[in-house]
């Protein structure tokens, strides 16, 4: 996948197939970089070349860090200089396999923790059934904004994006 940016024109253009990558070989790479109006950068990371094109940016821009208490997803961090203030942040790009588990995960963690708030007892609530009405939401469960999921398609894979607190 490739990014290219055209500094003149202040315009980005996103790549997902071999189609940029060819005509940039056939080219030449350091030619194109000699007009020092473009800038080219090859991505391997279809999350963060997913989070880059939903927020128009370049991916040398994103930072890539752990996420949850066990790191088993990756958070992305993009700064103001980046982008407006309000798109300025961090986000988690998951699959929707990903999204779903992390949704469940904080849902049952969410149930537990009330559940032993209100000292009732668990054996009065259907627990998969409050669970699995409550996926109908993953925005409001995963994003700190209600409601606030966004897909992006990459090379025909859909990602969910979500912004997260930092």
């Amino acid at each position: 996948m490739i990014y290219i940016y055209n500094k003149i024109y202040n315009t980005s253009f996103f790549f997902e197939d071999n189609t940029a990558k060819d005509l940039i070989e056939s080219i030449e790479k350091e030619t194109l970089m000699k007009l020092k109006n473009w800038e080219i950068v090859e991505i391997d990371d279809n999350e963060k070349f997913a989070l880059s094109k939903f927020l128009d940016i370049n991916p040398k821009d994103i930072e890539v860090t752990p996420y949850c208490e066990d790191k088993s997803y990756v958070k992305y961090t993009v700064g103001e200089k980046s982008v407006n203030k309000y798109d300025a942040g961090s986000f988690l790009v998951l699959t929707e396999k990903e999204a779903n588990e992390l949704a469940r995960r904080k849902l049952q963690k969410e149930f537990d923790t009330e559940v032993n708030r209100t000292d009732i007892a668990e054996e009065y609530f259907d627990k998969e059934k409050w669970i699995t009405d409550n996926m109908q939401q993953r925005g409001w469960v995963i994003a700190i904004d209600p409601f606030d999921e966004d897909i992006e398609t990459v090379n025909g894979v859909d990602y969910f994006i979500y912004k997260v607190k930092n």
